[in-house]
Order: C-alpha cells, then sequence, then structure tokens
C-alpha cells in the first residue's frame, strides 16, 4: 500500500486528471442511480457539496475511463439485458459486470479524496463500507409474520379511509402484552389486494415532553427534529459491519439531545440504529432501520439480538425489544419502499413510567401517516404526509 509520504497511488492522478468542464457520459448520468443503491450517489454527492468538490464529476469521469479500459459496452438503448432476466424481470441486487464498474469507480474516488487529505481516514471507511451489502448482526435477525393486531386495509373496499386509519394506530398507543407496552411502530397497513392503487403507511414515535406554555408548535416540525436521532458506531472499529455485536461503549448517540421548540420541551426516546453496511440483500430492513431506545433511556445494560429479534437488557431483563415482520418475498422495490413490511417494538411498562417519573416528564406519540395515490395502475404515484400529536397533554407543567 503506498504511503502519503511516496505521494498519492496512479488511481488518484487519474481521478483528478479530469478537466474541470467534463461532462459525464449519459449512460452513468441516468443509471448511476440505477445499477447501485441510489445512496451511493447521494451519499457522494453530499459528501462533494461539503468539501467544495464536484464528486459526481470525478465519479463520471473514473467510470467512463474505466469502462473504455476494459471495453464495457454502455448501450442505454439495451439496458434490459445487464440486469434482467426473461422470465423473472429485473433481478433485485443483482451485481452484473456494470455495477462492479461503478463500485470500483465510486471506491477510487474515495480513494483519491482520501490521498489527497479531503477527507479523513474515517470517512474514507464509512463511505467505503457501503460497498459491504448486509451488515453481519441484522443478517441473523429473521422476519416474523405480521401481528394480527397490525393494522389493516383488508375489511375495506376501495383502499384506507383516512379517518378510520388514524383511529387505529391510536389504538395502538395503548396496546400492551405481558407487562409491556408498545414503544415504537412504523410500516405499512397489512392488505389483501397487492394491485390496490392506494397505498398506506404509518409511524408511531414515542417522545417524553414537558408544556411550559401556551404555544404549542406544529406535529410536523417536532417530528422533523425526533426523526434524525439515531445510534452509530466508529466506522473505524472493529464491529463496524456489525452494530449489534458492539458493545454500548463503542456507541454514540447522535442528533439525541432534548430541545424545545414553541413552549414544548422534547426529549427523544427512540433513534434509529444507522448501519455502515448499505443491506441491499436486506432492503426491508433498510427501509426501516432497527430503532432502541435513546441515550435518555439505556443505561449500563447491553444489546443483543437473537433469531427474531433485537433487544436492550439490564441484569439480564429485556426492558425493550424489537422485531420486523415481513409478509411475501420481495422480488423487487415496488411503489417507493411500499413493501408488506413493518416493524414494532415493546418496552417494560415500569421501567419506561420510572424513567418519566423521575425526570418529571410524560409520554407521548408523534403520530404519521403516509399515503400513496395512482390514478392507475400505469400512472406516477403521489405521495402525501400528514402528522399529529398522541396522548399530548397541553397543560402547563
Amino acid at each position: 500500500m503506498t504511503s502519503r509520504s511516496e505521494g498519492p497511488p496512479e488511481s488518484s492522478l487519474e481521478v483528478f486528471s479530469c478537466p474541470s468542464d467534463y461532462a459525464p457520459s449519459y449512460f452513468f448520468t441516468r443509471y448511476s442511480g440505477a445499477f447501485l443503491a441510489p445512496i451511493f450517489r447521494e451519499s457522494l454527492a453530499a459528501l462533494g457539496r461539503s468539501k467544495g468538490i464536484d464528486a459526481i464529476q470525478l465519479w463520471g469521469w473514473t467510470f467512463d475511463n474505466l469502462s473504455e479500459k476494459i471495453d464495457i459496452n454502455r448501450d442505454v438503448n439495451q439496458i434490459s439485458r445487464y440486469a434482467q432476466d426473461h422470465r423473472q424481470g429485473h433481478i433485485m441486487c443483482s451485481s452484473t459486470r456494470v455495477s462492479e464498474v461503478y463500485k470500483s469507480s465510486y471506491l477510487r474516488v474515495l480513494e483519491a479524496l482520501h490521498a489527497s487529505g479531503k477527507i479523513n481516514r474515517s470517512q474514507l471507511f464509512e463511505f467505503s463500507a457501503k460497498i459491504c451489502p448486509v451488515d453481519l448482526s441484522l443478517w441473523n435477525i429473521g422476519f416474523s409474520q405480521c401481528p394480527d393486531w397490525w393494522p389493516s386495509t383488508r375489511s375495506r373496499a376501495g383502499g384506507v379511509n383516512a379517518v378510520e386509519a388514524w383511529d387505529d394506530t391510536a389504538v395502538l398507543a395503548s396496546k400492551e402484552d405481558s407487562g409491556a407496552r408498545l414503544f415504537y411502530a412504523a410500516g405499512v397497513f397489512a392488505e389483501g389486494d397487492e394491485s390496490s392503487l392506494q397505498k398506506s403507511a404509518f409511524r408511531l414515535t414515542p417522545f417524553a415532553y414537558k408544556v411550559v406554555g401556551g404555544k404549542i408548535p406544529e406535529a410536523a416540525k417536532v417530528e422533523k427534529l425526533l426523526r434524525v436521532a439515531s445510534w452509530s458506531v466508529d466506522p473505524e472499529a472493529k464491529s463496524a459491519l456489525s452494530i449489534l455485536n458492539a458493545p454500548l461503549s463503542d456507541w454514540s448517540a447522535d442528533q439525541q439531545r432534548g430541545f424545545r421548540i414553541g413552549d414544548l420541551l422534547v426529549l427523544p426516546l427512540a433513534a434509529r440504529v444507522q448501519t455502515t453496511c448499505i443491506n441491499c440483500w436486506q432492503c426491508a430492513r433498510e427501509l426501516l432501520s432497527p430503532v432502541l431506545p435513546s441515550a435518555y433511556l439505556i443505561g449500563e445494560g447491553e444489546v443483543e439480538c437473537d433469531e427474531n429479534s433485537w433487544r436492550y437488557l439490564e441484569d439480564g431483563m429485556a426492558l425493550f425489544t424489537g422485531r420486523d415482520w415481513l409478509h411475501g418475498p420481495i422480488d423487487r422495490i415496488k411503489d417507493s419502499g411500499f413493501i408488506q413490511h413493518g416493524q414494532f417494538a415493546f418496552a417494560d411498562r415500569n421501567w419506561l413510567e420510572g424513567l418519566l417519573a423521575e425526570n418529571e416528564c410524560k409520554l407521548a406519540f408523534l403520530q404519521e401517516h403516509i399515503y400513496l395515490v395512482r390514478k392507475d395502475e400505469h400512472s406516477e404515484p403521489e405521495t402525501s404526509h400528514f402528522f399529529a400529536y398522541l396522548g399530548l397533554d397541553r397543560l402547563i407543567s
């Protein structure tokens, strides 16, 4: 491996030989978000913006040159032959020769940015790890069946009635099971008609709060601040590719601090697990990242997982248990992620209520509904989001 003192590797010099006015090929521009998961392009673009570099241009230049060197035929008129089977249609997560050139050129750009001091070693590892197809710890967790209490559209002719849907998800906030109460839930409404032109999904996000005045902000503003709460592990750590196997001492609480908005004091109670890997072979879990209690709730315990759940334990007692459910095989990604999939978690009631009482906080949920509607089976869907508070007491503390 070439050291920094010996100068940048040859591939880095090739990346930075890109002319300032270079326009990547039409093939690269059109399909860089198709042969690889879109997050590759999105993350590289965001990295470039933060560094004042056109990273996508560098990627396109590198891809085009590498394709010519190994004689890759890039024909937009025959794109189906690259990643399609005439019997099964598009093979999700297929890796073709073109896909590998996209990956290689992506890694060469990252290597060049690191060799030139534009990004540090940790960032190099973080973005490079997206090439890995799955987080090893998540791979060990299977999917459950859809619970019988999950909101459903089966009994509703013509799709979801919005009023009934709000009521159905509101009921979940008081759901209990063996001394535990529902802590978090997200996913699609279970449905029997796969050809429906209307799809719907929901999310219930818990938060602790105090009301200190009469100015209560819109629910959508609070949701925007709650959804960024996450857990992560240093990309250079040995456990970076298997986050749930990492000890809590290696975890970082990101964007989990309490905040005030209007006259509402809020503490996040749930935080998503931000994996380093792309998880392209578990796309359902990538759509709904596993959720764990926030730093406000987690103490000196540990996280573990088994064949169908992930848990937070203290003194051997499971205080939080999360599960995913998935119905049917996933042959392709359809309807902007509206596959038959959901996630739910239960928390020990006494543990949760005890911590809230100690800090003189109350529990509420942020209720989100998502509707995807098409005029016909060939039209592009229109998506709408709606937000509301659930269980929020507006009395001043």
